[in-house]
């Protein structure tokens, strides 16, 4: 197969990864092959719960070896951002229950690591290598995302606590007893909050039901005179909500590379497919408009892995002065998971009517795709948290080193990460150079364009902060910093792993990206009208030939690989 030895991963394969996580990939594989894809898909049908998964988390470690940084376990895996990430991605290419039941366990646990309370700590380390399933008890339909308005209080008594209250859309809550649970304190004052560690098996905790109709159990609970003590208290004060924030900002990120997984799953089940499926004597993967799907899906897929990968990064090397990934996987949540449904939808005008086929895999990766970028606020939300940064974003006159790729010590975790105090300052943020980049690349034309009008964009739009009270501008502007920051972080990543011919495929979508931004949210800049006019006419001028025979090739190589499953 002719490729390129830089990109070939990101078309499919464990990009994320570094070596030593391969293994652990593989018996996630080995297991959902030996389980058998018609068992997974009749299970999802039946909502039945995937009891046989529990079991192989505890005879497996997995939960232990991927969740439980090696500095408080004794073993030689443990949490990093990077095995969390890649395995994030792998569980949802095969299924999406599965993978939510280990991703609301790695939210359960962020906080606690860096918890000075270390009795809870053990606690968490020895009920995940018992293959307990954690619970991130922080949502209210009454809050939102307000989340300073949690309702759900405690109160201290002579010697215990007591929580009252409930939360809604909480995976594993009905078999947890590792819930981390977000509250205010009923004795304190407006900003003060507590963490602590719920079990659904003590007195004082009522499972409601099911908030979704589905196999996945997202639980709604409520908290009675629910006691605990000191043991199981992860923070409190102001503490316990930059804790919960935090948590968020790390742990979410993944439904961005979750969304990547769900779409790698669909384009090899629809070229497998349309390969196989021959009508007016030709396969259906070779009819034109199908051929200009496929490369479309493949080349986005490629820019956002190759996006998620540099957060990945900037996780593993955030510090005291470089929260650079707050912003990053900001956008990722609300750009890659909505960019992963569009993805999915142009793939099922492809596989048409298979799509929606009991025994089609496709049906419930398209089917839960749309749970992705809803899954944690809104796109709106996490737009407004990013664009706080765009005028230090668009400060070019900066001598910021980029980070790394995978580290050498990416098998170490991160300690900042997980013990970090403090929130806010994105306006104060150092952003890396993008010249490097720009002068890497710049001989092709739709990268060399992309960084002319982000330079123009940057230096007419976004030359102070914006009115957060403006919701449509912040939407629109946002969209635009998004896309902006999107294709630099892009551009760093390629600069490190060249392939003219995928890149500036990849470049020309996102100046696509760009130009309908400006087009649907032409009323918004109307001030700048002779700029978006100018910007559009450029955009339009570039035209770049997609490597088409390549991804075709590449894409029967992945169907290949995937065979089993298929």
């Amino acid at each position: 197969m002719a490729q390129s030895a830089h990109t070939g991963h990101l078309l499919g394969g464990p990009g994320i990864l570094v070596q030593d996580d391969r293994r652990m990939v593989s018996e996630v594989s080995d297991w959902f092959r030996h389980v058998g894809r018609d068992t997974l898909l009749r299970q999802e049908i039946d909502r039945e719960y995937p009891t046989e998964y529990v079991y192989f988390l505890k005879s497996s470690g997995l939960l232990e070896r991927s969740l439980v940084p090696s500095w408080l376990g004794d073993h030689q895996d443990g949490w990093t951002p990077y095995r969390v990430a890649g395995l994030s991605e792998h569980l949802a290419f095969h299924s999406f229950t599965h993978w939510l039941m280990w991703h609301v366990s790695s939210l359960s646990a962020v906080p606690v690591w860096g918890s000075q309370n270390t009795t809870v700590q053990n606690t968490y380390r020895e009920q995940f290598r018992a293959g307990m399933l954690g619970a991130f008890g922080m949502s209210e339909r009454g809050a939102g995302a307000d989340w300073r308005n949690t309702a759900t209080s405690v109160k201290r008594l002579a010697d215990a606590y007591v929580a009252n209250g409930g939360k809604d859309y909480t995976g594993n809550g009905n078999v947890s007893s590792l819930i981390t649970t977000f509250a205010r304190n009923a004795d304190g004052g407006d900003r003060d909050y507590v963490l602590f560690r719920a079990d659904s098996h003590r007195a004082g905790f009522r499972l409601v039901r099911n908030a979704t109709p589905e196999q996945m159990y997202t639980s709604e609970f409520r908290l009675t005179d629910y006691p605990f003590g000191d043991d199981d208290i992860i923070s409190t004060g102001g503490q316990a909500f930059a804790d919960a924030v935090n948590t968020i900002n790390i742990g979410k990120f993944n439904l961005a590379t979750a969304a990547t997984g769900l779409a790698s799953r669909a384009l090899v089940e629809t070229f497998h497919h349309t390969s196989h499926r021959s009508i007016f004597g030709s396969t259906t993967a070779a009819f034109g408009q199908n051929r200009d799907a496929l490369c479309r899906a493949t080349l986005r897929l490629i820019g956002m892995k190759a996006f998620t990968s540099r957060c990945v990064d900037h996780m593993h090397a955030a510090g005291e002065d470089d929260n650079r990934y707050v912003v990053l996987n900001s956008i990722a949540k609300a750009k890659v998971t909505h960019d992963v449904t569009d993805v999915i939808h142009s793939l099922c005008d492809v596989i048409s009517a298979k799509a929606f086929e009991t025994d089609s895999a496709f049906r419930p990766v398209m089917k839960y795709a749309e749970y992705l970028p809803r899954l944690e606020g809104t796109k709106y939300v996490n737009l407004m948290q990013a664009v706080r940064a765009a005028p230090a974003f668009f400060d070019f006159a900066r001598n910021t080193e980029p980070v790394p790729d995978a580290a050498d010590d990416a098998l170490e975790a991160p300690r900042y990460l997980l013990s970090q105090r403090k929130l806010g300052g994105l306006e104060k943020l150092a952003f890396s150079d993008h010249i490097p980049s720009k002068e890497a690349l710049g001989h092709l034309p739709a990268v060399a364009l992309f960084f002319d009008v982000v330079e123009r964009l940057g230096a007419t739009l976004f030359t102070g902060p914006l009115d957060q009270r403006d919701q449509r501008k912040v939407q629109a502007f946002g969209e635009i910093f998004a896309t902006a920051v999107y294709g630099t972080v892009i551009a760093e990543y390629a600069r490190t792993h060249p392939d003219d011919e995928v890149w500036a495929s990849v470049f020309s979508l996102i100046l696509q990206d760009l130009a309908l931004t400006l087009v649907t949210s032409r009323q918004d800049f109307a001030e700048h009208r002779e700029l978006a006019e100018s910007v559009l006419t450029a955009i339009q001028s570039v035209h770049t030939e997609w490597p088409a025979g390549r991804i075709l090739d590449h894409l029967e190589a992945a169907a290949t690989r995937a065979s089993g499953l298929l």
